[in-house]
């Protein structure tokens, strides 16, 4: 052997078995924390990625396509935007209010013309059976025709798709 590893190798016999326990021990919180902090950004970035996807297939919406899937395996589509001015927070409404699909924004409660429903409480990480539901209604004013859009069943957003498509 070198004179390095002999050297090492004195070093390490001469650290007492206690020691010893306190560097695995150190050791393995550092790869436990690691590995968390890991699984956080990659679920923080599993959902920045799955809103840039919501919105393309908001835009193929849009455009004109039916039930826009934004990803293949996905079970629900955007059916519409929800802009909130008043404190800056836009949302793409998903097709239906299952767990799945709240995951990733609020959901249209089927055979109503306007229920959105998100999971409560919302900094809660646990799936529950508790839901926090909001209850819309049409407000015609000068700039949009909301009317429309109530009649039939259609896309609703600021930007408003028209039923004859």
């Amino acid at each position: 052997m070198t004179s390095k590893k002999q050297s090492l190798v004195k070093r390490l016999r001469q650290i007492s078995i206690s020691q010893r326990l306190v560097a695995i021990m150190i050791i393995i919180t550092a790869i436990v924390g690691f590995s968390l902090v890991g699984q956080g950004l990659y679920i923080k970035a599993k959902a920045v990625f799955a809103q840039v996807l919501l919105e393309r297939a908001w835009s193929r919406a849009l455009a004109g396509e039916a039930a826009p899937k934004a990803w293949p395996w996905a079970d629900t589509w955007p059916v519409a935007k929800l802009n909130l001015p008043r404190i800056e927070q836009k949302a793409i409404v998903l097709n239906n209010a299952s767990g799945e699909a709240m995951a990733f924004g609020p959901g249209l409660v089927a055979g109503t013309r306007l229920a959105l429903a998100t999971c409560w409480p919302f900094d809660d990480t646990n799936p529950g059976p508790l839901r926090y539901v909001i209850y819309a209604v049409p407000v015609v004013s000068a700039s949009t025709q909301v009317t429309a859009a109530v009649k039939q069943p259609a896309i609703v957003s600021t930007e408003l798709i028209s039923p004859a498509r």
